[in-house]
């Protein structure tokens, strides 16, 4: 396990959905978004805020969902 810092008995879910493919012999595409969850607010925010150099590490206020959008490509040799 790890530290979640809240104090709190802390449940952390995910859910994934990706697809993968080769559209070429050496390249491989994936596309995943990831959801995430937890019963304490963990994640952060940034909806609202400034931002910029001043603004380093202030992520706003904490909630308690979080969703992820990734695309790869990947060369294999």
């Amino acid at each position: 396990g790890f530290m979640t810092g809240t104090g709190l008995p802390t449940a952390i879910n995910d859910e994934t959905v990706d697809l993968q493919w080769n559209f070429m012999p050496n390249v491989m595409s994936r596309i995943e978004y990831r959801h995430d969850n937890a019963n304490q607010p963990l994640f952060n925010s940034n909806l609202g805020n400034v931002t910029g150099s001043n603004n380093v590490g202030n992520h706003g206020s904490p909630i308690f969902s979080m969703d992820t959008f990734e695309l790869e490509l990947t060369y294999m040799f």
